[in-house]
């Protein structure tokens, strides 16, 4: 019987395990289990149903960092297409394929099924082979199908051997088999825009040999990857980009995305077409990434050349008012400030309007050719430095505040007095029940951004964008007695303690969105406690199918950061990322688009 995905729901939660912790809920049966036997409980294994009614028993991980443990609904749609166009020529013609990011296999062992010689290949990863090789077991073909480790980029291995002797229980050694291939199939690959430049390197190097083992050639001998991209993301033009400039011919020719890359010759570096704005420095206009010929062309996305125009016309725009509005008598720095608060009548404001105003012209993105938004901006800063300016904001004009420093004035000791009096402010509301979960929840997040700064970094001869965090001792230390009244008793306790109690308290008031983006804030402002992020897994366990895409990837950093491990948790979490993503597929010119399930 195939497996429905209603069968892994997860289990009835029960509100008394709520607040216990690792110790007192896991049982004594759970502590005696080995590290294979909890790996094994990770995974489920559940038959999907292949195109021609063909069923193969498939075991998915609980997590891989390239996801590599899951089906993807890719794979349905070439085995399909080559079902209906390909298979038969494969086998009347003896072609040996090579797949490319295997994964779980379900491509290669369907392919194997009618009679191909398919050769599969991944990562050089041992859980991905390992988990290959455990699926090829369940289907009752152990050692049918070889598998080849390569990372991308890397020297392809010359040889392989067939079939895989510890599968077999063979004791004599096979002899090995050329790495040559007439063709090459591949799903869902294209996740990450940064392994494109190493993915055509391979493409070429396969191509080559298969051209160097051939001694006479027609016209029509042509080197092909049959490939099939279900996502919709416009980064596979990148890809396409990069293959056509070394000599690829690009063919789209099915509706369910499958493409046809051909190849009638060598490649040649000599001949490689770069782009104008390539030949120089090996600089594109375009974007960032590595490429051929040094960095990726953006432009063939054309999403991302679209904004590019528009911050170029907004930058114009906003130098020619900078150019109108400039006075050759600059007068004294008093008379220019008299002027900014008589022209926009800045007076009548309070300091939460002008933060709730000035949040306003960020959230329409209009900040950048705004000609009064520097004057406003600078007004707010100066009003709000004031230390009993603060005690008269309510939550969403905190919150607002908090959204113009996270956005405009980056970490800056100048300022830190000023963001440490509103985080004791909104943390006093919310304790008092003066604030809500959702202010508390985007403050948070806002403050856990002001703290960072992007740098430029240079490494293994790369540049990396890398995000640097500064410490806030203050949330982390207990209040001193020159902090606090004589009628109130000194605590041990810090600020961030004290509000984890509170969260824990009112945890049921939070919606799961809410806690998601509360939890991942808490993590990066260095929150360290453990137990406290462990508690709420029953909790999203019973609220799991209320998750979106952007809640559990908040969910994933906060427990990746804090270093939580729960197999079954985060294998539960890419399930339920897994069917977002594959419901929420719209295409702009057809509307909404079903996927067909196939597990």
């Amino acid at each position: 019987m195939i497996a429905n995905r209603e069968e892994f729901d997860p289990p009835t939660f029960l509100g008394g395990d709520l607040f216990k912790t690792g110790s007192e809920s896991e049982s004594e049966s759970e502590k005696n289990k080995t590290q294979q036997e909890k790996e094994e409980e990770s995974c489920v294994t559940r038959p999907f149903k292949m195109p021609n009614g063909m069923e193969i028993n498939i075991r998915e991980m609980a997590f891989h960092c390239l996801n590599a443990n899951f089906v993807w609904h890719g794979n349905y749609d070439v085995a399909q297409w080559l079902l209906d166009h390909k298979i038969n020529e494969f086998k009347e013609k003896n072609t040996r394929l090579l797949e490319l990011g295997a994964a779980t296999g379900i491509l290669s062992i369907f392919l194997k099924r009618h009679g191909v010689d398919v050769i599969a290949s991944d990562y050089d990863d041992t859980e991905i082979e390992s988990n290959f090789h455990k699926n090829l077991e369940l289907n009752g073909m152990s050692g049918t199908i070889p598998f080849i480790r390569h990372t991308w980029g890397e020297h392809f291995p010359d040889t392989y051997t067939h079939p895989t002797p510890t599968h077999t229980g063979d004791t004599d050694t096979p002899s090995p088999r050329k790495s040559v291939f007439d063709a090459i199939v591949a799903s869902d690959i294209l996740l990450y825009i940064k392994s494109f430049p190493q993915l055509v390197e391979t493409c070429n190097a396969l191509r080559n040999r298969f051209f160097d083992e051939i001694e006479t050639r027609g016209d029509g001998v042509s080197f092909n990857i049959y490939m099939g991209w279900n996502r919709r993301t416009e980064y596979h033009f990148v890809f396409f980009e990069q293959l056509k400039r070394t000599g690829w011919k690009i063919e789209k020719v099915d509706k369910q995305r499958i493409w046809v890359l051909s190849a009638t010759d060598k490649f040649d570096p000599s001949r490689v077409a770069l782009s104008p704005e390539t030949q120089g420095d090996g600089v594109s206009s375009g974007g960032k990434g590595k490429g051929l010929g040094g960095e990726v062309d953006m432009s063939a996305a054309p999403r991302l050349q679209k904004q590019k125009e528009k911050r170029e016309k907004q930058k114009r725009r906003q130098e020619k008012i900078e150019k109108e509005t400039a006075s050759p008598e600059t007068g004294s720095p008093d008379a220019t400030e008299t002027r900014k608060v008589e022209r926009f009548r800045l007076h009548e404001f309070t300091i939460g309007q002008l933060a709730m105003i000035v949040e306003s012209i960020q959230i329409l993105k209009i900040h950048h050719w705004c000609d009064y938004m520097e004057e406003v901006s600078e007004i707010f800063v100066k009003k709000i430095s004031n230390e009993t300016a603060v005690n008269k904001l309510d939550p969403f004009q905190l919150q607002a505040a908090m959204s113009v420093y996270s956005h405009m004035e980056r970490f800056d000791r100048q300022h830190e007095p000023t963001v440490k009096r509103m985080t004791e402010r909104i943390m006093h509301l919310f304790m008092n029940d003066q604030a809500s979960p959702s202010h508390l929840a985007h403050f948070l997040h806002d403050l856990a951004l002001w703290r960072s700064i992007v740098k430029t970094e240079r490494r293994f001869g790369r540049n990396y964008r890398v995000l640097k965090f500064h410490p806030l001792q203050w949330l982390h230390t207990a209040p001193t007695p020159d902090e606090t009244s004589a009628a109130e008793v000194v605590s041990k306790t810090t600020p961030m303690e004290k509000l984890g109690q509170h969260i824990c308290k009112r945890v049921h008031f939070f919606t799961p969105q809410q806690l998601a983006r509360t939890l991942r804030a808490l993590s990066y402002l260095d929150f360290p406690d453990e137990p406290f992020y462990r508690v709420f897994v029953p909790f999203f366990r019973e609220r799991i199918e209320d998750l979106g895409s952007q809640d559990i990837k908040f969910l994933q950093d906060a427990f990746n950061k804090r270093k939580i491990q729960d197999s079954d948790f985060f294998w539960r979490l890419g399930k339920r990322f897994q069917t977002v993503q594959a419901d929420n597929v719209t295409v702009k010119w057809r509307g909404p688009m079903s996927i067909r399930r196939i597990g």
